[in-house]
């Protein structure tokens, strides 16, 4: 779960988005973050790329980045 305390927003994020959020956290890359997937997951670039894209649009949303 993530909390935004200075926005009052949570939500509960799944394996994929802890990794995601983990690489954020240490500073990496959109391209970075894909890499990660590819690699952790064994996903092909284009499914790595959506699943990157749609869990930044979702904190961006959410006013978190």
């Amino acid at each position: 779960m993530v909390f935004d305390k200075s926005i009052g927003v949570y939500f509960q994020v799944n394996h994929v988005g802890k990794l995601l959020l983990e690489g954020l956290i240490d500073g990496k890359s959109r391209n970075e973050l894909v890499e990660k997937l590819e690699e952790t997951f064994a996903l092909e670039k284009p499914n790595a790329e959506n699943d990157v894209d749609e869990f930044l649009s979702m904190l961006r949303e959410a006013g978190i980045v």
